[in-house]
Parts: C-alpha cells; structure tokens; sequence
C-alpha cells in the first residue's frame, strides 16, 4: 500500500496515497493493482501499510471512494505489542498530520480534507486490532 502523501493531501487528498475522495475504482485500482472486489461491496486489497502486512478496504458510496480502512494483520500477538505499535505510528502521523487527539488507545486528526482515526482494541482471544481508518471531515 502506499505510504501518505503529505502533497497530495494538501491538494484534496485521503491521506493514502494519491487518492482523493469521490475516486472510481479505477483510480483505486490504478494506484493499488492487487485490489479486487470486496463481497461487501467496494474494494480490498491485502498487501502492506506502514510497513506491516494489512488489509485495506475502500468504501465506495454511488461508484466513488467514500471511506478507507486498515487493518493491520501481523505481530500483534497482546494489547500491549498493540500499544507499542499505536504510539509509534501516532509518533509518525503527528509529524504528517499534526498533532493528534487522543483517548485511552484511540488518536485522532482532521485535516483540511481528511478526517483519521487509530486505534487499538482486543479481540476474541486478547491479541490486539490495530486499525486506520480515513474518512471525509464532516462539516461544523
């Protein structure tokens, strides 16, 4: 998956990649080539983000991208590797976006033309769920 593209996102951008909102599947595709359709409608892909093996799924509402969400699927054996794993990309993302938001293991930031959240909470058996998810901003 690409990385976060602090130059796309000043020009509309999701935050991933080049993408930008309101983008067909072709655009996602042309940018992301293993994504193929998600059974629950949209694209998914599974590949790598921030360095570490993820899925990532691109919500379409009326044929455009309307949302984005990572899940991370490796090495996080427990909450706590979770939480070492959170601190250290929030560490990351306030140098990209600026500074987060936080509440308990969940941060958050809003830019001009992204809303993003992060965070870490337990599965079934007490390994921890490390997700990303971008989303418009919603307007105040």
């Amino acid at each position: 998956m690409a990385g976060t593209d602090p130059a796309a996102l000043a020009a509309g951008g999701t935050g991933v990649g080049t993408l930008t909102w309101g983008a067909d599947e072709a655009a996602i595709m042309a940018e992301f080539p293993q994504a193929t359709a998600n059974p629950k409608g949209g694209l998914w892909e599974m590949g790598t983000a921030q360095g570490m093996s993820a899925i990532t799924v691109f919500d379409m509402q009326d044929g455009k991208l309307a949302g984005i969400r990572v899940e991370f699927t490796e090495g996080l054996i427990s909450m706590e590797a979770c939480s070492e794993k959170w601190t250290e990309l929030r560490a990351s993302f306030d140098g990209t976006f600026g500074p987060s938001q936080s509440d308990n293991l969940a941060a958050y930031w809003t830019t001009a033309t992204t809303a993003i959240v992060m965070d870490c909470s337990p599965n079934e058996s007490g390994a921890g769920i490390l997700a990303i998810s971008y989303s418009p901003p919603t307007a105040e």
